[in-house]
C-alpha cells in the first residue's frame, strides 16, 4: 500500500521527508501522491478537491519526477500546472513561481538553454523579488542571476515623512531607512496619499540591472488639532460647525480620548465644547502653520443641573421627562439640565405638567397632584396671536383649576393621535345625530392615545381676548363650553371655578323624613314623613339627646356620626306646642345630582364620579356613585352605558331615592335608545312607587312616570 506523506511541525524524532514534500509543506498544504505514480486502493468518490491542490498534486509530481532523474517527465507535469496555476491568487502565485524554477532547472538538465531562460524569464516577470531554492546547482544559478540582469531592476524608495507609498497599487510601508524594491524593467508608478499633505504621483522608468533613487517629499496642506475632555461625549465645534464627539479614554476613566480634528486652514476660530447637562465652553484658537497641534491639558466642562425632588400622591404613576419615560421611582428623577423641560407624570386617572425654565443651582419640590387631563387638539387663535402663544396663554390662565388639567401634547403626539382621525371645531359643535356619535367614537380613541382623559377645543370668542374653550371628556358625546376672557381677572376666575367645582354631595343622612328651616321658627320643621317614622308633618325638632337645636343643619350636624344607632329628640308638634319624645335612626343614603344645572360642568363630573366608583369602599358608596355616574351619562348622551349602569343598581322600595327612581332613570334611558316597550316597563314600575323622589328634596318619581305613561298612550 502507498503510503501517505503530511506535514508533520512536531519535535519528534522521525525519518528526513522528501525534498519536494517538506517544500509544498512550506506553503501550508498537505499531499496525497498522484496516481500517474502509484495505485491506492479502492474507495468511495469523494467531492472534487479545490483546484489548489489538484494543481499542487501536478507540481509534485513533477518534483517526483524530478527526484527520480526523469527530467522530461517533470517538465510535462510542470508545464501542466504552470497552465493550471492561477497567478492572480497569492496562494497560487508561490507555487506558480516554484514551478517555472523547477521546470527551468529540469530544462537546463536536458540542455533547454533557451527553455531555461525563458522559464526565468517568466518567473522573474511574475516575482521580481524571487529568491531561488538554496539547492540549486551554481551553473543553474549563474544563468539565473544573468536573467535577473537582463529583467529586472531596483528601485529605492524614500518618503518624507515617512508613511504609505503605493507601487502600482499595492501598498507599502516606508520608514526612515530607504525601501529596495526589486521590480521588473520599464515604466512603474509611484503615489503618495496622506491626510493634510497634497498628493504625489510619478512615473519612474526602471532600467534591467540598474538601482534608480526615488525619493518623494509630500508637502503639508492643512494642519490637525488634537483635544481630550473631561467628562467624554462632548461635541466639539469649530465657527459653530460639529467637528466630532470625544469618546471614552482608556488610559484615565475621567478624560476622553483624544479628538483628531483634521483639515484646519491657517486663521483663528472660535471653538466650543458642549454636552447636555454641563456648560458650554468656547475658546479661541489660533492655527499659524500647517502642523499637528495638541492640548496639553484636556478641556473641561462643569455641571450645569438643578435638583428637583417629585412628591408623588400616586405611587405608581409613570414619570416621563421631555417625552421620555422614566418609570414610576421619583428617586429615579433628582438632577435637571439647565434649560427649559417638560416633568410630566401620567396616570389611568389624570396628570401632572411642568413646564418651566430651570437654572442651574435650583433647588425645587413638586407635589405632584394628578388633575383630570383634557388635551388641546384643535387651536383657533385669534387674529395677530400665534396658535403657540395662544395655547400658553390658556394653559396658564388655567392652570389654577383643581379639577382639570388643560394641556398640549406635543406635535409628535398629537400628530400621531390625530392622524387616523381628521378633527376640527366643527367636530365639537355638530348637533346632528350622528355628528354626536362620531364625537363619542372619535373623542374616545383620540383622548386614549394622548393618554388624557378627554379634549378640549380653544378658539378665539369674537372679541380681542375672548376665549372660547369646548371640553368633551372621553365617555362623553356633548361637548360643554365654557366663555371667559384673559385679561379679565375675574372671567379667568370664573372659568378656574368651573372646572374646579367638587361633585355635589350625593350621600346625605336621613331620617326618613323632609325637614327645612322656617323663618321666625326655631327648630328643623317637617314638611312630610315616612309613615313608621314617629313625625307628622308640622313637628318641629328641637332637641337631640339633650341638646337644643334652631335649624336644619344644627340638626344633622348633631345626627352625624351617629348613622343606624337610635337617637332620641324632642319634638315639638305644631298644634299646642307640647312636645314628645321620638327615637330616630339616622343613616346614610343616596342623592342624586340634577339632570340638568347650568352651574356644573357635566364633562368633568363624569371623569370625577368615574373616579369616585372606582374608590369607593362601602355599599352604600358604591350605589351613590354608579347612580350619579348614570345620570352623568344621560346629560352627556351616552344612554346606553347609563341603562348598563341603572341595571347593577339594587335599591330598596320605599320613601327618598329608591327603588322607584332607579326605575323611572331607566325608563328614559330605554326611551332615548328606542326600547319603547322597556321604557314603558320601567315607568309601570316607577308609577307604582308612590314614596319614591327623583333626589331627597324631590320630586315624586311616580308622578313624573305617570305623565311618561301618558304621553306614551300606555295603561296605567
Amino acid at each position: 500500500m502507498l503510503k501517505k506523506f503530511a506535514c508533520i511541525n512536531d519535535a519528534r524524532p522521525r525519518r528526513r521527508q522528501p525534498r519536494h514534500l517538506g517544500l509544498l509543506c512550506a506553503f501550508g498544504l498537505a499531499f496525497q501522491p498522484s496516481l500517474a505514480l502509484a495505485q491506492a486502493p479502492s474507495q468511495a468518490p469523494t467531492a472534487p478537491a479545490p483546484a489548489v491542490n489538484i494543481n499542487a498534486s501536478l507540481l509534485i509530481d513533477g518534483m517526483r519526477f524530478y527526484d527520480a532523474a526523469r527530467y522530461p517527465d517533470a517538465i510535462t507535469s510542470f508545464s501542466r500546472a504552470i497552465d493550471l496555476l492561477n497567478a492572480g491568487d497569492p496562494q497560487q502565485r508561490d507555487l506558480l513561481a516554484r514551478a517555472y524554477e523547477y521546470r527551468a532547472r529540469a530544462r537546463y538538465v536536458v540542455k533547454d538553454t533557451v527553455g531555461t531562460e525563458l522559464d526565468f524569464t517568466l518567473l522573474l516577470r511574475l516575482r521580481p523579488d524571487y529568491q531561488p531554492a538554496a539547492e540549486m546547482s551554481p551553473r543553474v544559478l549563474a544563468t539565473f542571476v544573468d536573467v535577473k540582469k537582463k529583467v529586472v531592476g531596483e528601485m529605492s524608495l524614500r518618503l518624507s515623512p515617512p508613511g504609505e507609498l503605493i507601487v502600482d497599487g499595492v501598498s507599502y510601508t516606508v520608514g526612515s531607512e530607504p525601501l529596495i524594491m526589486p521590480v521588473v524593467a520599464g515604466e512603474h508608478t509611484v503615489a503618495a496619499k496622506r491626510r493634510a499633505y497634497a498628493p504625489v504621483e510619478q512615473k519612474i522608468l526602471v532600467v534591467a540591472g540598474e538601482t534608480v533613487p526615488v525619493a518623494i517629499t509630500l508637502e503639508r496642506t492643512s494642519a490637525t488639532f488634537i483635544v481630550r475632555t473631561a467628562p467624554e461625549g462632548v461635541e466639539v465645534l469649530f465657527d459653530g460647525v460639529p467637528k466630532g464627539v470625544t469618546v471614552k479614554g482608556t488610559d484615565r476613566p475621567d478624560v476622553s480620548a483624544p479628538l483628531v480634528i483634521q483639515d484646519l486652514a491657517k486663521g483663528t476660530y472660535v471653538t466650543r465644547y458642549q454636552r447636555e447637562c454641563y456648560r458650554p465652553l468656547e475658546r479661541p484658537l489660533e492655527i499659524t502653520q500647517f502642523a499637528d497641534s495638541e492640548l496639553l491639558e484636556p478641556i473641561r466642562l462643569d455641571p450645569s443641573v438643578a435638583k428637583v425632588t417629585l412628591r408623588m400622591s400616586e405611587p405608581n404613576a409613570t414619570i416621563y421627562v421631555d417625552g421620555v419615560s422614566k418609570g414610576s421611582n421619583a428617586a429615579e428623577v433628582t438632577n435637571v439640565c439647565e434649560g427649559e423641560h417638560l416633568i410630566d407624570v401620567r396616570s389611568p386617572r389624570g396628570r401632572f405638567i411642568d413646564r418651566r425654565f430651570w437654572r442651574t443651582g435650583d433647588v425645587e419640590t413638586l407635589n405632584v397632584v394628578l388633575r383630570p387631563a383634557f388635551a388641546i387638539v384643535v387651536n383657533v387663535p385669534p387674529a395677530g396671536v400665534s396658535a403657540t402663544e395662544f395655547r400658553n396663554l390658556v394653559e396658564r390662565g388655567l392652570a389654577g383649576a383643581r379639577g382639570a388639567l388643560i394641556f398640549t401634547p406635543t406635535e409628535e403626539e398629537l400628530n400621531a393621535a390625530r392622524r387616523p382621525d381628521e378633527l376640527s371645531a366643527e367636530f365639537f359643535h355638530g348637533t346632528s345625530t350622528a355628528a354626536a356619535l362620531r364625537r363619542s367614537e372619535t373623542g374616545d380613541r383620540v383622548a386614549a392615545r394622548l393618554g388624557a382623559q378627554g379634549i378640549v377645543a380653544i378658539e378665539s370668542g369674537g372679541r380681542p381676548d375672548s376665549v372660547q374653550m369646548t371640553l368633551l371628556a372621553a365617555g362623553s358625546s356633548e361637548p360643554e363650553v365654557l366663555t371667559f376672557d384673559l385679561n379679565d381677572q375675574t372671567s379667568r376666575a370664573n372659568a378656574v371655578t368651573a372646572l374646579t367645582t367638587d361633585v355635589p354631595t350625593i350621600l346625605r343622612l336621613s331620617i326618613d323624613a323632609l325637614v327645612v328651616d322656617v323663618a321666625s321658627v326655631p327648630g328643623a320643621v317637617v314638611v312630610r314623613a315616612t309613615q313608621g317614622s314617629g313625625l307628622v308633618p308640622g313637628d318641629v325638632i328641637v332637641d337631640v339627646a339633650g341638646t337644643s337645636v334652631t335649624s336644619v343643619a344644627e340638626l344633622m350636624a348633631r345626627l352625624n356620626g351617629q348613622q343606624g344607632q337610635s337617637v332620641p329628640v324632642t319634638v315639638r308638634s305644631a298644634a299646642g306646642g307640647a312636645t314628645r319624645s321620638v327615637s330616630l335612626v339616622p343613616r346614610l343614603v343616596p342623592d342624586t345630582i340634577p339632570l340638568a344645572d347650568r352651574h356644573l360642568l357635566y364633562n368633568g363630573l363624569l371623569l370625577r364620579l368615574a373616579e369616585a366608583l372606582r374608590e369607593t369602599r362601602t355599599p352604600v358608596d358604591a350605589t351613590a356613585a354608579r347612580l350619579n355616574l348614570a345620570i352623568v351619562q344621560m346629560r352627556l348622551g351616552r344612554w346606553g352605558e347609563a341603562a348598563g349602569n341603572l341595571e347593577q343598581l339594587r335599591l330598596p322600595d320605599g320613601p327618598g331615592v329608591s327603588a322607584g327612581t332607579v326605575a323611572y332613570l331607566l325608563g328614559l334611558c330605554y326611551d332615548a335608545v328606542g326600547r319603547r316597550a322597556d321604557a314603558v316597563a320601567s315607568y309601570t314600575t316607577a308609577s307604582k312607587s308612590a314614596d319614591s323622589m327623583l333626589s331627597l328634596k324631590g320630586p315624586r318619581t311616580a308622578a313624573l312616570a305617570q305623565e311618561k305613561l301618558q304621553l306614551a298612550g300606555a295603561p296605567r
